[in-house]
């Protein structure tokens, strides 16, 4: 078994307290319950950078006989084949190539996250949805490969569920109705706090007594690698971006973009704006603006570090484009709100529906 983890124990607080990834920590425990399992040594756990973790994974895990791999988001997997296809000097690179035996993945899988599976699977691997694993506690199990169906946590959480977009009071799991969604509060073993953490699944039937649920999203961030960006952090971002460049946007969407190896924040704009050196100022301070207000954003960003999402970049489309989606919004939607984030599945379908005319990189 291959298990993507990072180090045990990355830096230190103010104060000289510890503090680590939590899959470093879960990895180490794991290794240690399982160590003939592993197909890599401790040194893994003591990794400091993206390229020693690579290296070391190269070094250790490729030569072995994988059968199995788990790992949060798919984006690793792909970071690694990227990196053994510039080693080893191959292009087009899957899993297969390197270990003949891989039959099972396990991973969080969304519709998000299959963009990325999709990129270096075949047919003969299956593919099991871990559940949802946040960093406080387990929230579900998956227990079927063909399905998102998860099974509540129940004996290792206590999970509480508000209804979304109600005013009434938590339920508990036996209250759960089918194809309601709900916002997971859960409390750990240790009884502190109870986290309202964001999440929201939907009940989609039951296993005997108990309710399934499937995850629909996070109420309100955008999620492609880990990085659990706010929208409205996403919103200041872009504000406080139009004033460092002292430029206007008729309007903007901001989306995630799979197109690539590596995935990204696409900012699609409609703007008057003719100084592509504004534009490309704008970019860079939206980039350092959510580095600095969110530090899994910053994380995910950064080379010597996670490094799962490049750049942000920028795509104007023709004048009057936003017209027409707020006109189409107007006939078709009850509440025709501006949409100026779009995280969720519905994000494929908007950029499909635009006409780009020009694209915008900055320079790093």
């Amino acid at each position: 078994m291959l298990y993507f983890t990072w180090a045990k124990a990355d830096e230190k607080t103010e104060l000289g307290i510890s503090y680590w990834s939590i899959s470093g920590w879960i990895g180490s425990k794991t290794k240690n319950k399982s160590k003939d399992r592993f197909a890599v040594s401790e040194r893994i756990f003591e990794a400091k950078s993206f390229d020693e973790k690579m290296n070391i994974l190269l070094e250790e895990a490729v030569p072995e006989d994988v059968r199995r791999i788990m790992f949060a988001y798919p984006i690793e997997v792909a970071l690694f084949l990227k990196y053994v296809s510039e080693i080893k000097w191959l292009e087009n690179i899957k899993l297969r190539d390197i270990r003949k035996n891989i039959s099972l993945i396990g991973c969080f899988k969304s519709s998000l996250e299959e963009y990325d599976l999709e990129k270096f699977l075949d047919n003969e691997i299956i593919v099991v949805d871990n559940g949802i694993r946040a960093s406080e506690w387990t929230i579900s199990i998956g227990i079927d490969p063909k399905t998102r169906n998860w099974m509540p946590a129940i004996q290792q959480t206590f999970l509480e569920f508000k209804e979304r977009d109600s005013k009434e009071k938590p339920v508990l799991v036996h209250q759960l109705k089918e194809w309601k969604e709900y916002e997971v509060i859960i409390t750990t073993p240790y009884g502190l706090y109870r986290y309202h953490i964001g999440d929201i699944v939907r009940v989609t039937g039951r296993k005997e007594k108990l309710p399934l649920v499937e995850f629909v999203g996070r109420n309100k961030t955008m999620d492609m690698v880990g990085e659990h960006a706010p929208y409205d952090q996403i919103e200041k971002s872009v504000n406080e971006a139009k004033k460092n460049a002292n430029t206007t946007l008729i309007n903007y969407t901001v989306v995630p973009n799979f197109e690539e190896q590596m995935p990204y924040y696409e900012i699609i704009i409609e703007t008057e704006e003719k100084n592509a050196n504004k534009l490309k100022i704008f970019l860079k301070k939206f980039d350092l603006e959510l580095q600095e207000s969110v530090c899994s954003y910053a994380r995910m960003r950064k080379k010597g570090d996670f490094y799962r999402l490049q750049a942000p970049k920028m795509s104007i489309v023709q004048k009057g484009t936003y017209d027409k989606i707020n006109k189409q919004r107007i006939i078709n939607e009850p509440q025709p709100k501006a949409k100026h984030i779009i995280g969720g599945p519905a994000w494929h379908q908007f950029r499909q529906s635009i006409q780009v005319e020009k694209k915008i990189e900055m320079n790093e």
